[in-house]
This record gives structure tokens, sequence and C-alpha cells, in this order.
């Protein structure tokens, strides 16, 4: 079972809580996309940026701005709640790459977001949490994430 333990030593003990948890991640096609493109000898784009494991949101998130550069297009629509108002929401399909774990895990939609000027790319949602082990322990400013 691949763990990644990710330990903030003193003096960033508050970096955890500061920045929280984050994993190294790459956003690539749906797996009916790359299969078209592999069978046109092209090359798979991935983006690659950090993601924060964000217990609180339900569904998972990607910048909208990753979906442009992949060119994925929106396959439904679904209302998100927040501490705020009920918007409507953009769906994706999107995979998730996740190469300090070497774990792929696709999405049949996860939200678009604003992201990038919070510097991530993504959120995990307890969604794609489903798939995991995630421990967050404060005290020790750690976290392990494991499948």
């Amino acid at each position: 079972m691949p763990i990644l333990n990710r330990l903030h030593f003193q003096p960033n003990i508050r970096l955890l809580h500061r920045e929280g948890p984050k994993i190294k991640v790459r956003i690539g096609l749906p797996s009916i996309m790359a299969q078209q493109l592999k069978q046109q000898g092209k090359k798979l784009p991935l983006i690659e940026g950090e993601a924060l494991v964000d217990t609180g949101a339900s569904i998972s998130a990607v910048d909208r701005q990753v979906f442009q550069q992949l060119a994925i297009s929106p396959i439904g629509v679904v209302t998100v709640r927040s501490p705020t108002i009920p918007q409507q929401q953009n769906l994706y399909p999107v995979t998730f790459i996740f190469p300090e774990l070497r774990l792929t895990a696709e999405s049949t939609g996860v939200i678009g977001s604003n992201l990038l000027n919070q510097g991530i790319v993504a959120l995990i949602g307890r969604d794609l949490l489903t798939k995991f082990v995630f421990i967050y322990n404060g005290s020790s400013g750690s976290f392990t994430l494991a499948f």
C-alpha cells in the first residue's frame, strides 16, 4: 500500500495549519479522450501542480483554466452549496494522477473553480477521498494519505 507521510518540521510547524494538506497532482484527460489521442499518436497533455485535500468539499474541483488548456468540455451542471448562496457549477470529466502515491483516479464529474489564485490546481474532496485513508495530525504538523 503506497503511503505518503508529509511532516512539516519546526520552525515551520504551523505550515500545515496555514497552507493545509497539499499533494502533488497531475491533471489529465478522461480515458475516452486520452484513448483517441493515443490512437492518433499524439502526446497526452498533463497539467501539474498542487492539490489541497479538503474534507469540507463534497465534490472535487479543478481550476477552470486547466479545463481550457486540456480542451475538456463540461458534461453537466450541479448545484454547489457554499456558506454564501447555492450556485450552479459545470461538471467536467478528468483524470487525477498522484505521482507520490503512484495512483491514477478518474472522475466523471468535478467542478470548475477559480483555484490558481490560491496556488493550487485542484481541491480533493470527499468524492475522491473515498479511495484513500487520510489522517490529519495538527499537533505534529503532519498528514498521511494512503490507499
